[in-house]
């Protein structure tokens, strides 16, 4: 065909055909003639295979286009000739490097080959991540999507199994679509355990309790739904509130926390919930109800022993107490 009708170089095109005809004709093949077009799947497979990472996706920035393979972005050259509207993705086959005036380094694209998403896919780039679960008549599915560089490349439902699953009944887990009570009450008393054992640790009490292993709530259910050996949707049926209920700690820690380190305090006309930064060394009461900028009197609060307190209304936080 006509050079110019993609707007490429005459000469170029006849050069590349040229040297395309001597490499063909020096492995045993058959010259190119007419208007036969390469079968450009089948040479995207092979480059995506040979080097995975010459994948790149498009990203906006202001009025330029990076494109990036989870590494450092780079631009399309002049050389390329690719509509960025129409393509979001490409093979980057050869670039070169530009000091800027700035003392700044430029990475240019010379030679590209445009990627639709599913040959991306197809080659097995990016990762799996669960999008949205849903658990209905007992059957579990999952849209999956397919990251590249932070890039959506693919979307999928299915009935997950292995990982897939267990991300699948963690994200169910987490929103409270099972167990919500249980769930509920483990998070409760996962945190008064955390709690008590960073109060053990900065020697503010000596409860004399185990240290869990976890250091947040999300990681205690990643590690006990690990621990049942999910594997598919249909061993849900096999799960119970007891697979998710956390111990309570001893009466005693459990009181004297209710009574000193409370998780919810009611003072004046206010309910508040309460945070503990250890680090700070700081206790924030955030306000759930009651007037507007009232702060609570702090005769009617625990004495919150080596914190200070804060108030949080509606966004606005306020120092009610230093450190006693």
């Amino acid at each position: 065909g006509k050079a110019n009708k993609h707007g490429l170089d005459a000469f170029a095109v006849g050069e590349a055909r040229r040297t395309a005809n001597r490499l063909r004709h020096a492995f045993g093949q058959s010259k190119i003639s007419g208007e036969k077009q390469p079968d450009m799947d089948a040479l995207a497979q092979l480059i995506l295979q040979a080097d995975p990472r010459t994948a790149h996706v498009a990203r906006a920035r202001g009025k330029w286009i990076g494109w990036s393979n989870g590494g450092t972005e780079i631009e399309l050259g002049n050389e390329c000739s690719v509509d960025t509207e129409k393509w979001k993705a490409v093979a980057v086959l050869s670039s070169r490097a530009l000091k800027t005036d700035k003392g700044d380094t430029r990475v240019l694209a010379t030679c590209v080959l445009p990627l639709p998403f599913p040959w991306m896919v197809r080659a097995g780039l990016g990762r799996d991540r669960v999008h949205q679960t849903e658990f209905k008549r007992g059957k579990l599915e999952v849209l999956v999507e397919r990251i590249y560089a932070k890039k959506v490349i693919g979307k999928r439902t299915e009935s997950p199994t292995g990982e897939l699953a267990r991300q699948a009944v963690i994200a169910l887990l987490e929103r409270g679509s099972l167990f919500r009570k249980t769930i509920q009450h483990s998070r409760i008393r996962f945190e008064r355990w955390k709690l008590a054992e960073a109060l053990q640790e900065k020697g503010l009490e000596n409860f004399g309790i185990t240290p869990l292993p976890d250091t947040d709530f999300s990681a205690w259910l990643h590690r006990k739904v690990h621990s049942l050996g999910i594997e598919s949707g249909e061993d849900l049926e096999l799960l119970s509130d007891s697979d998710f209920t956390l111990p309570e700690l001893d009466s005693w820690t459990t009181e004297l926390l209710d009574r000193s380190y409370p998780h919810e305090v009611k003072a004046g006309d206010g309910i508040f919930s309460v945070h503990y930064d250890l680090p700070r060394r700081k206790v924030r009461l955030i306000k759930r109800s009651g007037k507007k900028n009232e702060l609570p009197p702090l005769a009617y609060l625990p004495r919150f022993q080596g914190f200070g307190i804060e108030v949080e209304d509606r966004g606005k936080v306020r120092q009610l107490r230093g450190r006693n």
